[in-house]
């Protein structure tokens, strides 16, 4: 699935920081987003084929993009 996450960054001058990555997203992955037993990382797919890992703890949104 073609999505928008948007990621929680951190913290600079006081204000919580979020970005928004674009990216493919397997429908496993997303299933098991949703298992009581959710992973800690999943692998996203960026920048036409480039594999990146997100820490699940930090993931605020997750929106299909179409």
């Amino acid at each position: 699935m073609n999505a928008i996450i948007t990621y929680y960054i951190g913290v600079s001058r006081e204000e919580e920081q979020f970005a928004r990555i674009s990216c493919v997203i397997p429908q496993e992955t997303l299933d098991k987003l949703l298992e009581q037993d959710a992973p800690k990382f999943i692998k996203i797919i960026v920048n036409d084929g480039e594999l990146m890992f997100l820490q699940t703890d930090n993931i605020n949104n997750i929106q299909q993009e179409f």
